[in-house]
């Protein structure tokens, strides 16, 4: 059963991918309804399975990880001017 899922999942997302490729169907409709339908699947298939305590470490650069990657956005998009992120421009 799952492994049918699975499959159906990697056929429904592939389809979606080529709808958009294509230009027949816009991303922003097309994908979160194949992802809601992967997702429902999913728990129809097997209830999800909690994935306990990761420990202090994986924590932590998960944390930091995202924190940094926050930062550098935020300041890319403010050395750019307001236009997005990329190299400052000179004034």
């Amino acid at each position: 059963m799952q492994l049918a899922v699975m499959i159906a999942g990697v056929a429904a997302e592939a389809a979606g991918w080529w709808a958009v490729a294509t230009g027949r169907r816009n991303v922003w409709r097309v994908m979160p309804f194949v992802l809601f339908g992967m997702a429902l699947a999913a728990v129809l298939a097997r209830r999800p399975v909690w994935a306990g305590d990761a420990g202090a470490s994986a924590e932590a650069a998960s944390r930091d990880g995202v924190s940094s990657a926050t930062i550098r956005c935020f300041v890319d998009q403010f050395a750019s001017g307001g236009r997005g992120g990329g190299t400052p421009t000179p004034r």
